[in-house]
């Protein structure tokens, strides 16, 4: 985000590299503190939050380790609830509690396998008032938003991937708010946070208001300037819930680089006073750091997001210790497959501990330079479509970008709607609709692929990203040691091309 403001990369202690900086590529060292895969230990979700009085079942997702020979799950709530018990099978499960089992003052689910244990904290709620707010609620089995119209027996929407934007306000957003959701969604957009300060709230209501009428592209509200005020984050979520287009809350950007002590106190804060006056959206925030980040701050949001900033980086400016000049690219070497994969995994692996597997992570792409600080050049159309692939690849549930239209170039705006009526579709009816069961880095080749298969049906993708800088080639043989001998290639071309992305299906 604004790097200027976030001048500490390695306060939370990152190896700070040192010259010359090759360009490690897949064979970049992990921390010793660095776990993956994640634990295999036995975690509760409950799978949608919020969880409301109509809902006359209650699903909850309970992994249950690979290694278990327990057969038997209870699900223990508080307030003298009756327990549930089922049969479950190592992996993913999903059990439906009926309504009735579980008092409406109930806050916290106790899973017990045997002698292990886990817990979750959830809340039941009534369904808001028709023009009062508007829910989207969390699914955690697929990490999607799901848009809900309120007062109509919570009618689901389909979830739609965010391929979001964060845009300037005062300089784009304030003086034309249709003409700019108009522009946004031409390039294919569908969501987007328009940086604040909003002044005095008139503007950005005014493009809630455009965005309502328009459709096809929801607003995240940004709160990064005030979420440190109870007072004000108040004020500001009264002034605004009652909008459908509004689809989620932003608090803090970066808060684990700002080298403060009120952190992450402020952000939890922030977000419990948001839950307690609209409950009906996720909250979101951004880190940088890779250590330690997402295990801290997962108390203070439903989605975290991150941001990883790889091309034409300096990491000698970026992660040389408390003097550095810019927040940058936390741990990063510089390279769009090494940055991304353990920025992504770091996270993954670092909720798995604290019981939170599920918690979706959505990936903040570059495109901008800024050579004063960090970044000598812009990414190409080509880079950025690695970026997203690639971060789709390792897990990430939803992109953003920073920061549009300051840092975008004519090249790459022009490439953005076709890069959206590919990836959009593709990644609703797979990522947002299925279950990932894959992931594969060839280290020697410089490949990373991950594979999604979806719910209903068994239909498999594969997505696959030549992260190296030379152009590499697919034979039949290396298809089926890597997919299997059902996979077939979608894409007419055997050459992975430097920085390009092929697509495989399972055939069955």
């Amino acid at each position: 985000m604004n790097q200027s403001k976030t001048p500490h990369s390695t306060y939370d202690g990152n190896v700070t590299w040192k010259p010359p900086y090759p360009n490690p590529g897949i064979f970049a060292p992990l921390p010793s503190w660095f776990h993956w895969p994640p634990a295999d230990t036995l975690a509760v979700t409950p799978r949608y939050k919020p969880i409301y009085t109509t809902d006359e079942l209650v699903d909850f997702i309970v992994d249950i380790p690979h290694h278990s020979s327990e057969t038997v799950i209870t699900l223990d709530f508080d307030d003298d609830s009756e327990p549930f018990k089922t049969s479950v099978h190592p992996g993913t499960n999903i059990v439906s509690v009926p309504k009735g089992n579980i008092a409406v003052t109930s806050t916290a689910v106790t899973a017990a396998l045997g002698s292990v244990k886990a817990r979750a904290t959830f809340g039941v709620y009534q369904e808001p008032t028709p023009g009062m707010s508007h829910t989207v609620r969390v699914d955690y089995l697929h990490g999607s938003l799901v848009p809900q119209q309120a007062g109509a027996g919570l009618i689901s929407e389909p979830p739609v991937f965010p391929f979001g934007m964060y845009a300037g306000f005062s300089s784009f957003g304030e003086p034309d708010p249709v003409g700019a959701i108009k522009e946004l969604k031409a390039m294919g957009i569908n969501h987007v946070n328009f940086v604040p300060p909003y002044g005095n709230g008139t503007q950005i209501k005014a493009l809630l208001k455009a965005a309502q009428e328009i459709g096809g592209v929801s607003i995240q509200y940004d709160m990064r300037h005030t979420y440190i005020h109870t007072a004000n984050v108040t004020a500001e979520v009264n002034d605004v819930k009652a909008y459908n287009s509004l689809a989620t809350w932003y608090t803090a950007d970066e808060p684990d680089g700002q080298r403060t002590a009120i952190e992450p106190a402020a952000s939890t804060k922030a977000y419990r006073t948001i839950q307690s006056i609209d409950p009906h959206r996720p909250v979101m925030l951004v880190l940088n750091l890779i250590r330690n980040s997402a295990k801290l701050f997962a108390q203070a949001a439903d989605v975290l997001m991150t941001d990883v900033y790889p091309i034409g980086l300096n990491p000698r400016r970026c992660n040389y210790g408390p003097e550095g000049n810019c927040c940058g690219c936390s741990g990063c070497f510089g390279d769009i497959g090494t940055d991304m994969r353990r920025r992504m995994q770091s996270y993954r692996s670092q909720l798995a501990d604290i019981g939170k597997p599920r918690m979706p992570i959505w990936m903040v792409l570059q495109a901008f330079s800024d050579p004063k600080t960090c970044w000598s050049r812009d990414p190409t159309p080509k880079e950025y479509r690695l970026m997203a692939y690639v971060s789709l690849i390792h897990g990430a549930k939803g992109l953003m970008s920073w920061i549009y239209p300051h840092g975008f170039t004519d090249e790459l705006k022009k490439s953005l709607p076709g890069l959206s009526r590919q990836l959009v579709p593709l990644a609703s009816t797979f990522i947002l609709g299925g279950e990932q069961i894959l992931e594969y880095t060839d280290a020697p080749r410089q490949i990373t692929a991950g594979a999604w298969r979806r719910t209903e049906g068994g239909d498999r993708l594969y997505v696959v990203a030549n992260t190296g800088d030379k152009a590499l080639t697919l034979t039949n043989v290396d298809v089926a040691t890597i997919f299997g001998q059902d996979a077939a290639l979608l894409e007419g071309r055997r050459k992975l091309e430097s920085l390009e992305v092929l697509t495989l299906t399972n055939t069955k």
